[in-house]
């Protein structure tokens, strides 16, 4: 899954524009059992979903089992 976005905002009267893009590495195993366990879970249980934008900014989710993700951002 990869993919590419623009995030606009605007803070104390500037607009700001980064572009986000999306990649898995590895790629995301969805696993219908998780969603059956847990109607809160996003049904993932391996992989690793990252977003970065221009400017350095990391988000990264890593799943590793049915719960909630590690994430760790930069």
């Amino acid at each position: 899954m990869i993919g590419t976005g623009t995030l606009q905002r605007t803070i104390n009267g500037t607009a700001q524009t980064r572009t986000v893009t999306r990649s898995t590495d590895p790629q995301l195993h969805w696993n219908r059992s998780c969603r059956t366990q847990n109607s809160d879970s996003l049904g993932y249980d391996s992989g690793t979903l990252l977003y970065q934008d221009m400017m350095g900014s990391r988000l990264q989710l890593k799943f590793n089992s049915c719960a909630n993700p590690d994430v760790t951002r930069d």
